[in-house]
């Protein structure tokens, strides 16, 4: 569904009209000014975007790639009016006078609009209540307001446009498992096939290939290392290993207790209220965290 469609459940609350507040100045001076503590836009977007992976029970792989469309999505928007960075993927200007943080919301709730349509309604009540409270504030002009989320819809748009034939939905052939050692057999309980194989030959977000980087070749199966490495791993990983330390056991049930997007967020929503930083700069390490590229 296109930006100017989505925005209607929402428009509600920019119905105030424009010459309440005095007209802002034309040029850079509103990004400018308006490049505000993130806080809670940033956070409670990712919150959002944590709790519809949670209610899908997203797994890890197809949860990345939804971290960084709707990262990458509210960093352009963003950086977009802004213009503090290079972007990630858009590089179409921005409407002038358009709030940053009203982009940002804008942005985050097409995008996940878009890849969870069934808590469509959840997100726009919480599009509603971003943009109202973005309106309360007299500092704030409701036409800015209105073309920011417009501008962040306009970006989700594109980046969910480029993303959508990167081969997330193919089908690869069926797997066949042979007796041949070092090739992957199923594994008990459910004997089920290998999940997400398109992944191999996806589209990356932010490197050539697939291939650009992969890891050398396991050692040979008869070699003393693969023994010992073989070795090592039935040792530690068993469930009644007394070999395992305290920290291993924990660091093994994090990794288990969430998708990695939902961990490492959390980490950068922690660092963004820590450090206090203003909206773009937040945008970019969000983005970075979910998708990283060097941006100047």
């Amino acid at each position: 569904m296109k930006a100017r469609r989505r925005i209607t459940a929402w428009s509600a609350v920019l119905l105030v009209p424009a010459l309440i507040w005095p007209a802002l100045p034309l040029g850079s001076a509103l990004a400018e000014d308006t490049d505000i503590s993130p806080v809670p836009v940033m956070t409670e977007w990712t919150a959002a975007m944590i709790g519809a992976l949670e209610i899908t029970h997203t797994p890890p792989p197809p949860a990345m790639r939804v971290g960084a469309i709707v990262q990458a999505s509210v960093f352009d928007a963003v950086d977009g009016i802004t213009r503090r960075y290079d972007p990630f993927h858009v590089h179409t200007a921005a409407p002038r006078n358009a709030l940053p943080a009203a982009a940002a919301a804008g942005a985050a709730h097409e995008a996940l609009s878009a890849l969870f349509p069934s808590q469509a309604a959840s997100f726009d009540t919480l599009l509603a209540a971003t943009l109202a409270r973005l309106a309360d504030d007299e500092e704030q002009d409701s036409e800015a307001i209105r073309r920011g989320v417009t501008w962040g819809a306009t970006v989700a748009d594109t980046i969910l446009a480029w993303r959508a034939g990167d081969g997330f939905t193919a089908v690869p052939p069926p797997y066949q498992p042979t007796d041949t050692p070092g090739r992957w057999q199923p594994t008990p309980p459910l004997f089920g096939p290998p999940a997400f194989r398109q992944f191999a030959s996806m589209t990356p977000f932010a490197i050539n290939s697939p291939s650009q980087f992969l890891p050398p070749a396991p050692p040979p199966l008869a070699s003393a290392r693969y023994a010992q490495d073989f070795a090592e791993v039935k040792t530690l990983g068993s469930a009644t290993s007394s070999l395992r330390s305290p920290f291993d056991g924990q660091t093994a049930l994090l990794w288990q207790s969430h998708a990695p997007v939902a961990i490492w967020d959390r980490v950068a929503d922690t660092l963004i209220n820590t450090r206090h930083l203003r909206l773009t700069d937040a945008a970019r390490l969000l983005a970075q965290t979910n998708s990283p590229w060097p941006t100047r």
